[in-house]
């Protein structure tokens, strides 16, 4: 894999707070965890704790569920066309 085909998340362990241009900073996490994301968009965690990889894990299924959950509770109410 490529430097070009894959989005960089740098994240350290001060604060919470979320950065639009790609990093995040969380205060639950020990050290530095980078994810990387291939050309079909499929995370890989890279971190020096296993806390910090599965805290990370966690935030990348729910960030990347949100959607589908939103969507779901839309279609079962019968107000998908809500959705542009």
């Amino acid at each position: 894999m490529t430097k070009t085909m894959r989005k960089t998340w740098n994240l350290a362990a001060a604060g919470v707070a979320l950065v639009l241009a790609g990093t995040a900073l969380a205060a639950a996490l020990q050290g530095p965890v980078t994810v990387y994301y291939d050309a079909f968009k499929v995370p890989t965690v890279e971190a020096t704790t296993e806390h910090d990889a599965i805290y990370m894990q966690g935030y990348l299924h729910a960030k990347n569920r949100l959607f589908q959950m939103d969507f779901q509770r839309r279609l079962f109410s019968g107000r998908v066309s809500e959705l542009r």
